[in-house]
């Protein structure tokens, strides 16, 4: 990637080296200086924007909590109703599919007093919120629209990634052909599609 970046967005360019990096090789092999010469700077570069490997991590942390709510958002779009709620989970998903050792980072990432200040930024709940302001303007037909019922909606489609980054599921053991087929069921089954259909038709 050396090179690849213009005057002025080195920031941008320093964190998307570090989740290629962090996909590739896994977060030991992520440090300043191998980002600094993967990108084609000084080894002094990267520390105008990051004091050190731990301000990268949330900088990456950061970046991927807004990607991964670009993916559910995308998914979604369109949608309304019970449908809207399985496109949301499905964004969800296959955000964690795409990116596996991001997704682990964000959601896994050991969180010192520094990081857990951090994490009150607005952008590392915006995905867990679009779910939430999504199950209350469209709240799953087998529940009662309150917290509890939405922290279970959050839990079942949060554990349904985790199982099958895994591989503790196999959508193909469960009739399916693809991964893409067993999580377009399950989240429709989950938020009610068919039941929100027979509902429309009555």
């Amino acid at each position: 990637m050396k090179g690849q970046y213009h005057h002025g967005n080195l920031r941008e360019a320093l964190i998307s080296e570090a989740i290629r990096l962090l996909e590739t090789e896994g977060k030991p092999g992520l440090t300043l200086r191998r980002v600094a010469r993967e990108v084609g700077v000084s080894q002094a570069a990267p520390y105008s924007h990051f004091k050190d490997k731990q301000a990268l991590l949330l900088a990456v942390c950061a970046a991927g909590y807004a990607r991964f709510t670009d993916r559910m958002r995308g998914e979604a779009e369109g949608t309304t109703g019970p449908a809207y709620i399985a496109a949301l989970g499905r964004g969800y998903i296959f955000f964690a599919l795409e990116n596996p050792a991001l997704f682990q980072l964000m959601f896994n990432e050991d969180r010192a007093d520094a990081l857990q200040e951090a994490y009150s930024d607005p952008v590392f709940s915006e995905g867990y919120q679009l779910l939430d302001d999504g199950l209350a303007k469209y709240p799953i037909p087998y529940f009662e629209d309150d917290e509890l019922s939405r922290s279970i909606s959050w839990g079942l489609v949060h554990g349904l990634a985790q199982l099958l980054l895994g591989n503790r599921i196999s959508p193909k053991d469960r009739g399916y052909q693809s991964a893409s087929d067993f999580i377009h069921a399950a989240m429709d089954k989950f938020a009610g599609v068919e039941l929100g259909a027979m509902k429309g038709r009555k």
